[in-house]
């Protein structure tokens, strides 16, 4: 098999180009190769002091904070979290500000709604937040 360098894009290209005398002739070995040498850097970090220290800036607004928060979570090695840890953990990670407003527009007390509720809630709270600014 031939790889073409043209197909090849940044780290990958790095890597193929120092190769040097090593020979690849699959794709699986250049998958193998490239793993071996960028693994570390795409492995999750224990994140869970991470997702419990989280807090929302600021100047972040809610939906920019849930997304980074998600996202945070899935690179994490506790992406199975009860749900319900994950609304506490969620809420106890907001403003004062942010979830004085979300109970305001969630016409209650939002820790009863489930994680995915509370989600779409921050979004379109900061979207109409954005838009009466």
């Amino acid at each position: 098999m031939k790889i073409s360098l043209v197909t090849l894009k940044a780290a990958t290209l790095r890597l193929f180009m120092g190769l040097g005398g090593k020979t690849i002739t699959t794709l699986d070995e250049m998958r193998t190769s490239f793993l071996e040498k960028y693994q570390d850097y795409c492995k999750s970090r224990d994140i869970k002091e991470e997702i419990f220290k989280f807090m929302q800036k600021e100047d972040e607004n809610m939906e920019d904070f849930v997304e980074e928060f998600k996202y945070t979570l899935q690179r994490s090695s506790h992406s199975s979290l009860d749900k319900d840890i994950l609304i506490i953990i969620l809420l106890r990670a907001f403003r004062e500000d942010s979830l004085e407003l979300l109970n305001v527009v969630g016409k209650g007390d939002i820790s009863n709604d489930n994680f995915n509720t509370i989600c779409v809630l921050c979004i379109q709270c900061s979207r109409g937040v954005a838009r009466n600014k």
